[in-house]
């Protein structure tokens, strides 16, 4: 996911869109829409052009996902996410 970031914010400088390849078996699975897609390869994948912007709203989407507390745990209570407050 880093990787992906990065190279978003490579392309978001060069005001470029970033073109990501998927797998042949890969569900869309909230991924933002793509301002151009392109015919399937003959293995199946697809590759697919993103703005930078979205691809980068898809990763913190996916990062404030993962960061939240467990069902069954108070949300005043952080610590164990982002340690301690100052």
């Amino acid at each position: 996911m880093r990787a992906l970031a990065l190279r978003a914010v490579e392309h978001m400088l060069a005001q470029t869109l970033v073109e990501v390849t998927h797998p042949a078996d890969w569900k869309r699975d909230g991924f933002p829409l793509p301002v151009k897609r392109m015919a399937p390869s003959p293995d199946g994948s697809v590759t697919q052009n993103y703005r930078p912007i979205v691809v980068l709203e898809w990763v913190n989407d996916k990062l404030l996902a993962a960061a939240k507390p467990p069902a069954d745990k108070p949300t005043d209570d952080l610590d164990d996410l982002f340690g301690e407050a100052p």
